[in-house]
């Protein structure tokens, strides 16, 4: 018979698209199609799974050890990411958390460069602003100071083809929130030798290249050169996929063996986003 996502959602306190997402991650469970409303009904076994994922309870107290990190930390996080379920702002150690939550908390905080207390985030958040302090609660996402510790212009260099702007300026602006220095053409292409140099430049003085590889990123010969510019300059480089299409092969060598952050479609979002943080955490010194 099924059941209506509209109960699964007040049930579970997830919304839609989280939903979808996960079982978009999760077809072997059954079909789930891009136009889902509320009033479409799961199977069976599509509703035991989410509610193995989400509804699952560990308390905040066993997180907050496990990963080394403080309470108004992990809240904060939390609030940033409803979308897994409500924390409330008077959260104490022995408030419950969904499985979901948690997973979340330890792709996020499991790296050990990752600040873990609120008097670490003033030390990895460097501020040239003398009259800023931190002190009591505070919005991580309200932080965009400079993270980068290397002397470079930049933390991140992005590379991609216009026909993606859409996307990759979405998920560039998840990055920026997280305090991260972003170069990014949003102009388009200038074939002059004075915009050719300006690259050159902000490859050289960015820590991290971002490749987001897709159809049109791997058919233009501009970014193929920022791919083997970075190259020559021994840059970290993490490939985002937007699509399954396989690398140049100008470009095949150099990026068949490094591990990338699926943004394709059908992908988790939210998880991305978490993986891909991670991942330029781990790249930047700080």
């Amino acid at each position: 018979m099924g059941i209506r996502l509209n109960k699964v959602l007040t049930e579970l306190n997830i919304g839609l698209q989280t939903t979808i997402d996960f079982l978009k991650a999760h077809k072997e469970l059954g079909d789930i199609s891009d136009d889902t409303t509320v009033n479409t009904k799961i199977g069976d076994k599509q509703y035991e799974a989410l509610v193995n994922y989400f509804k699952g309870s560990i308390r905040l107290n066993k997180v907050l050890i496990e990963l080394n990190i403080g309470l108004q930390i992990a809240v904060d996080f939390l609030k940033l990411h409803r979308e897994l379920g409500d924390i409330r702002d008077d959260a104490t150690p022995n408030t419950k958390i969904s499985v979901a939550q948690y997973n979340a908390l330890v792709k996020e905080f499991g790296s050990k460069t990752y600040p873990k207390t609120q008097s670490d985030i003033s030390l990895f958040r460097k501020s040239e602003d003398k009259d800023v302090r931190i002190l009591g609660k505070i919005d991580l996402s309200s932080i965009a100071k400079p993270i980068g510790n290397s002397g470079k212009k930049y933390d991140v260099f992005v590379s991609y083809s216009r026909l993606d702007t859409n996307r990759v300026q979405a998920i560039v602006g998840e990055i920026e929130k997280k305090g991260y220095r972003v170069w990014i053409d949003k102009k388009g292409i200038d074939s002059g030798d004075e915009f050719k140099t300006t690259i050159v430049k902000a490859i050289r003085n960015s820590e991290v290249f971002l490749f987001f590889s897709s159809k049109g990123a791997n058919e233009s010969t501009w970014t193929m050169k920022e791919v083997n510019t970075a190259v020559h300059f021994k840059k970290a480089i993490i490939p985002v996929k937007l699509d399954n299409t396989e690398y140049d092969d100008s470009i095949l060598l150099e990026l068949v063996g490094l591990d990338y952050v699926d943004f394709t479609i059908g992908s988790q979002h939210s998880y991305a986003i978490s993986k891909l943080i991670k991942a330029l955490q781990k790249k930047i010194r700080i």
